[in-house]
């Protein structure tokens, strides 16, 4: 499974350095060249150079252990069946932290929302968890939660991003490495993103393209603006440093329970697994995986990730590791976090191959674009949640903020974690259990709830520092346009106009393109009487109308009836 050489390992001989330089461009044809004692291949926009230099081979290795759990917030189980589980986790971390002191730390998938989901279950622990945190044995951030990369607009996660860094400020320690493992590819703009957040790495298993020739694991990933990322890519999965025991363990089984058509799983196959794991199983293949996979990391600090879908804490790990340490010399086995592995890897590594295309390939692990289309309503439905809260809530609320009004952050806050939630990969792809989609649905209404009392706030607290121009003329109408067009824009309102004509009018006395749309009728009885009364009032219609189209300002209008 190593990679495949481009080109022909070089004679000993003239070159003084002993160095190999490959480089991959696709632009280039794939011509080779000579010059200066080095090898030249171009193929497929890469850059690489690799050391080998005498005795280089008898140079340590570091396997570098990294535990931890995917923790999917939603699935084939609901969010608040899957807490559960979390909470086992994390109640098992607080034990092994107090009972195995040599236990290094356990990774929470590079997110924040699942110690607010333990929380939520354990209040009572809020002081355990910083305890975990200050003491290392907990790795929580840089993110909000796993969020997908495609579907989300930028600024939902440049979002994920911000409130992951607050969350990890509260605690007072973050892991400061781009660890997303199952995101379903990756596209050019994520380095900026991550640079500006003071993120310099990427760590992940899915999108590796088809490469001619193969690929190492370790590189530069080169965004659109330049900004760089260092890669490690998990080609064997984000659980490849060893198999967990299936003996004497039963599998998965579902719980039934009255009233409840849903499945629940209990957590004990997980736990079970865990504890069946011996530390000479994991040392064995702890040597074994290295070795095998060694070829594919130049810095020869080999990441073997111990993790898996919602896998606990591994509790006799430290103890694998000192095993697998006595067991051989050639590599120096170790445990830590994502953020430590990166900094090693930086120390450790010598011209890397740099990349700059999107990282969308099946070629290891498939990423599954057909989910882009799946359940399209919840596409359309976080489309348009997007739109109110970054387009019309936000500014609006700015402009607000300036002539001093306040209070409304907790609010915001609480709509943008709705959809941050909804944009988690297997909630926003569609492709969960019916009843997680079910709950996204019930989410996306909240941000639009949320999203249009924000903006009728703010634009009602705005118009009170506006000269009232319209005043006994008729009714003041305050519209807002988020981006400007060089068309018209409709919009409308419900205005007392009655069953009387009315006409909307601009500040300078134009009169505008105005309709009034009629009420349905409402449908009468056996007895002759209204099967409802109208609301709102009946004497309220819709007015439609063309106003200005300049963008990112507060326009006024007045409607006259008659």
């Amino acid at each position: 499974m190593g990679r495949k050489s481009a080109a022909p390992e070089p004679e000993p001989g003239p070159a003084a350095d002993g160095e190999r330089f490959m480089r991959f461009d696709h632009r280039a044809g794939g011509r080779e060249e000579k010059g200066g004692g080095r090898n030249i291949v171009c193929l497929n926009r890469f850059i690489i150079g690799i050391t080998h230099s005498r005795g280089s081979m008898a140079e340590k290795i570091t396997g570098f252990v990294i535990n931890g759990g995917h923790m999917d917030l939603e699935w084939y189980m609901p969010l608040r069946s899957y807490r559960f589980w979390t909470v086992e986790a994390l109640d098992l971390l607080q034990r092994i932290a107090k009972e195995r002191p040599e236990y290094g730390t356990y990774v929470l998938d590079g997110v924040t929302y699942v110690l607010d989901i333990y929380l939520s279950a354990r209040p009572e622990a809020r002081g355990a968890v910083q305890d975990l945190v200050d003491s290392g044995k907990l790795s929580i951030g840089p993110f909000f939660s796993q969020f997908d990369e495609w579907l989300p607009s930028a600024e939902s996660m440049v979002r994920n991003c911000l409130y992951g860094n607050r969350a990890c400020r509260e605690y007072g320690k973050m892991m400061r490495a781009g660890y997303l493992p199952d995101n379903f590819g990756h596209p050019r703009q994520l380095p900026q993103i991550l640079n500006n957040f003071g993120l310099d790495s990427l760590l992940f298993m899915r999108g590796m393209p088809e490469i001619p020739g193969g690929h190492p694991d370790e590189f530069l990933y080169t965004g659109l603006d330049g900004s760089q990322l260092l890669v490690s890519h998990f080609r064997d999965s984000y659980g490849g440093a060893f198999r967990y025991s299936m003996e004497g363990v039963d599998p998965m089984q579902p719980r039934d329970v009255p009233y409840y058509s849903g499945s629940y799983f209990s957590f004990e196959f997980y736990l079970e697994q865990a504890d069946c794991t011996i530390p000479e199983q994991i040392a064995t293949q702890l040597i074994q995986n290295t070795i095998r996979i060694l070829d594919r990391y130049p810095s020869r600090v080999v990441p073997l990730i111990a993790s898996g879908d919602h896998r606990p804490p591994q509790a006799n790990l430290a103890e694998a590791i000192q095993l697998a340490n006595r067991m051989q010399s050639q590599i120096e086995f170790v445990m830590g976090n994502a953020e430590d592995y990166v900094r090693r890897v930086w120390a450790s590594l010598s011209q890397p191959l740099q990349y700059d295309q999107e990282l969308i390939g099946s070629r290891h692990q498939y990423i599954l674009f057909g989910a882009l289309s799946t359940r399209s309503y919840l596409k359309r439905q976080n489309f348009g949640a997007e739109a109110m809260l970054e387009r019309y809530t936000e500014p609006l609320d700015a402009y607000a903020a300036l002539l001093g009004y306040g209070g409304s952050q907790p609010q915001l806050d609480e709509a943008w974690k709705n959809l941050m939630l909804n944009s988690t990969h297997d909630s926003i792809h569609g492709s969960s259990l019916d009843e997680v989609h079910t709950e996204m649905e019930a989410r996306f209404a909240a941000v639009r709830q949320i999203s249009a009392g924000l903006s009728h706030q703010s634009l009602q607290r705005i118009g009170r520092h506006l000269h009232p121009w319209w005043a006994g003329q008729g009714k003041g109408i305050l519209t807002f346009t988020p981006a400007g067009s060089d068309q018209p824009q409709l919009c409308q309102a419900w205005l007392p106009v009655g069953e009387e004509p009315a006409r909307v009018v601009d500040p300078g006395g134009n009169i505008l393109p105005t309709q009034v749309l009629p009420r349905d009728e409402i449908p009468l009885n056996g007895a002759g009487q209204p099967r409802s009364a109208y609301w709102p009032d009946q004497k309220l219609r819709q007015v439609l109308f063309l106003a200005s189209s300049a963008g990112n300002q507060v326009n006024s209008y007045r409607c006259e009836a008659g």
